[in-house]
């Protein structure tokens, strides 16, 4: 079931999980591994009662930032 914390607590399991990541990432134990470009995003929108379904398509040939940008 459900574990339900009181945010101080919350926030000090939060803090040290993020320090211990931070700490095994400095250490080399994993690095962040980056798809190759080009980069694309795709947004697809439900209908509701005032507008139809919609996607919305970004791309950027080279950078993942400039793509999350746009």
């Amino acid at each position: 079931g459900a574990v339900h914390l009181q945010p101080v607590r919350a926030r000090e399991l939060i803090k040290d999980g993020a320090k211990k990541a931070a700490q095994r990432f400095a250490n080399g134990e994993f690095k962040v591994s980056m798809p190759a470009p080009p980069y694309e995003s795709v947004a697809i929108y439900r209908h509701d009662a005032i507008n139809p379904r919609r996607e919305i398509r970004k791309n950027h040939p080279t950078s993942f930032i400039a793509l999350l940008n746009s």
